[in-house]
C-alpha cells in the first residue's frame, strides 16, 4: 500500500526516528467508510500536534484526532 511505501522510504532516510505507527482520526473524516472497513480503532490514542501553533484559533486545538482514531499502519515485527 502507499503507506506501507512511504513508511519504508522515510524509515530508510531517518533510521534514528522511525515511524512505528500511523493512525488517523476518525470524527469528522470524511473518509471514514473506507478506513473503518480495513482498519481497526486504536487501543491507543497516539499523541497529536497542537493545530494552534499553526495559526488555527484555540488554546491547545488538538482536532477530532484526540477523540478517536484509527490504525492506518503499524510495524510487524516478522518484517525486517
Amino acid at each position: 500500500t502507499a503507506v506501507k511505501i512511504f513508511v519504508q522510504k522515510y524509515n530508510q532516510e531517518n533510521p534514528k526516528n522511525p515511524i512505528r505507527q500511523i493512525n488517523v482520526g476518525m470524527e469528522h473524516n470524511d473518509l471514514e467508510f473506507q478506513i473503518r472497513r480495513d482498519a481497526i480503532k486504536s487501543p491507543r490514542i497516539l499523541k497529536v500536534i497542537d493545530y494552534s501553533d499553526y495559526g488555527v484559533i484555540g488554546q491547545m486545538h488538538k482536532g477530532d484526532s484526540q477523540k478517536e482514531q484509527c490504525i492506518l499502519w503499524e510495524e510487524d515485527e516478522n518484517e525486517g
